[in-house]
């Protein structure tokens, strides 16, 4: 069973962590109500959380992902919120997001860059 009842509580966890949280594509194809885990499920998922202001990666699982598995997980994060702002600006890079890199890493660039590439990774 889900640890979610619907979108609106995720995003609701997303924010009480921090703006970050960790689901399996099992549970979100719980939360929609649906028996199978396909192609057009995964474009309904990812529609419905950018619906309500949450993004996601790694992108691949649900964009382009031939054989999904019900226990793959996608990091849900709240875009406009402080960690949503960095995560958008790596994955999407811009001038301006650059710019928001450089302030969030506030004198320890390396050490910060770093870290958000080890979140990046998992």
């Amino acid at each position: 069973m889900a640890q979610f009842d619907s979108i609106p509580d995720l995003a609701e966890a997303a924010d009480e962590l921090g703006g970050l949280t960790v689901v399996t594509l099992g549970e979100l194809r719980e939360v929609l109500g649906y028996n199978r885990l396909g192609v057009r499920v995964l474009a309904e998922i990812a529609d419905k959380l950018r619906e309500h202001g949450l993004g996601y990666y790694p992108q691949h699982v649900l964009d382009s992902n031939p054989a999904p598995r019900f226990s793959e997980e996608v990091r849900v994060y709240k875009v406009g919120a402080p960690l949503g702002v960095i995560v958008e600006a790596i994955l999407n890079p811009t001038d301006i997001g650059d710019e928001r890199l450089r302030e969030a890493a506030g004198g320890r660039p390396a050490e910060i860059l770093r870290t958000i590439r080890e979140l990046l990774a998992e």
